[in-house]
């Protein structure tokens, strides 16, 4: 009987060897082979590179990606902002921060004087896809025909493979579609593509151009708003799922808040009737709009005019003791900052705390009565009796106390069992109790 059992477990030990082999077990996805994100290198111009306070055609195509569960090493040189008001690079002040934001894109670059060689991109990033979007500095500042663009778009191309055969290319159309010579140049580059595509290397188009309008994707008449930067990414999404790469951009557009969408840094103080706001401008913006509202008195927002960059206002005019609400709304060219980017600052303007009380006069008609008076205190509306009851007239270790609350007047009448009462006053206003008045010692019949 055991070594029947030893024979089939034999048996069985074998059979199973042999179904290893015929098939091996399926990795885990643990110990399978992690597939590494893909490597893109973008190059272009102002519209790719962004400026101060923008988001970027750039995040939002890595974020789509990301969110869908690829997200891409964007390779480069690069990985800041354009500032336009000092004509510079190096600024990391995007709305979302939250990307990889490496580029090799250059404010002003061209296809005809490029600021990095293709070749040179490849070799030190080694890309598995560049995305081209240039040729609109060539037709707008340089005067290049449309065969110069396509030549050099060609050239790019062919660069890129000499130092990476494999390497995939996107060829994105020329945007501003108004601009003379464009639509030849975006046709030419459809049928380039066709020409140069291979099933190692393939070469797409992003469809950068279509629908892509002055006023409504433009905040300057060429470079992308929020709304052009969604069209642009779409249209290179579009083509890297074209190879593969994560989905397709969903249809129709959303349109985004247009405007700035950092918040200009405020902060506001109250004083006797008036606020003063001091702000600091809002990445990006060239113009800030001054608002103000009464919460007390629910009236609807009041807009005050427009502010340079940065500096301080100060309002006069107010109701001491209503709340208000300050803002500034920043602004770039004609397109204001959503309601969503406001930081509203409330102030209560207050007058100066009360003077003090004059020294007070004060007699006992009566065995239990003292009645007490004094000067008026300056910015006063209504006064507070202090007593302390004492034995004698020394001001040492008395206790004060409140007798009584919301006189009119610095005059009162106050019943007391106390040989001797000590008497001041104290005034209050909208802003508070001020400093106590001198003090008065009455002896009580």
């Amino acid at each position: 009987m055991a070594s029947g059992r030893r024979r089939l477990v034999g048996v069985v030990g074998a059979l199973v060897a042999v179904l290893a082999v015929l098939d091996p077990v399926t990795p885990t996805p643990s110990s399978a082979t992690a597939v590494p994100a893909p490597r893109i290198l973008l190059v272009g111009d102002s519209l790719t590179h962004g400026s101060v306070g923008d988001q970027t055609w750039r995040q939002r195509m890595w974020r789509h990606l990301a969110d869908h569960g690829r997200a891409p090493d964007l390779v480069g040189p690069r990985d800041d902002l354009w500032d336009v008001a000092t004509g510079e690079g190096g600024s990391h002040d995007y709305v979302d921060p939250t990307f990889d934001p490496d580029h090799a894109a250059r404010w002003g670059q061209s296809l005809s004087f490029p600021v990095h060689e293709v070749s040179d991109l490849v070799e030190d990033h080694d890309p598995d896809v560049v995305v081209e979007l240039l040729g609109t500095n060539d037709l707008l500042f340089l005067g290049a025909t449309v065969e110069q663009v396509l030549g050099a778009v060609a050239e790019l191309v062919a660069e890129a493979r000499a130092v990476r055969p494999d390497v995939d290319v996107v060829l994105g159309l020329v945007p501003p579609t108004w601009m003379e010579r464009a639509p030849a140049v975006n046709a030419g580059i459809v049928q380039l593509a066709e020409h140069l595509d291979d099933p190692v290397a393939r070469v797409v188009v992003a469809d950068t151009a279509t629908g892509y309008a002055r006023d409504t994707h433009t905040w300057d008449g060429l470079h992308p708003n929020a709304r052009g930067e969604v069209l642009l990414a779409a249209g290179v999404v579009d083509a890297l799922h074209e190879l593969g790469l994560g989905p397709a951009w969903p249809r129709p557009l959303v349109d985004p808040p247009l405007g700035p969408r950092l918040p200009a840094p405020t902060t506001a103080s109250a004083g006797d009737r008036s606020l003063r706001v001091s702000w600091s401008a809002s990445p990006g913006a060239d113009a800030h709009r001054w608002w103000v509202r009464d919460v007390t008195a629910g009236s609807a927002p009041v807009l005050l005019g427009s502010l340079p960059s940065a500096g301080t206002r100060v309002l006069g005019g107010l109701v001491n003791g209503h709340v208000y609400e300050t803002w500034v709304q920043p602004s770039r060219r004609l397109e204001v900052a959503a309601d969503d980017v406001r930081r509203p600052v409330r102030v209560r303007p207050l007058p100066p705390l009360p003077g003090r009380p004059g020294r007070p006069t004060g007699r006992s008609p009566r065995r239990d009565r003292v009645v007490a008076s004094a000067p008026a205190a300056t910015g006063a509306t209504s006064y507070a009796l202090k007593v302390a009851s004492a034995r004698t007239c020394r001001t040492t270790g008395l206790r004060w106390r409140t007798a009584q609350r919301g006189l009119p007047r610095p005059s009162a009448v106050h019943r007391t069992p106390a040989r001797r009462l000590h008497v001041r006053f104290v005034a209050s206003n909208l802003a508070g109790p001020g400093a106590a008045g001198p003090s008065t010692c009455v002896r009580v019949r």
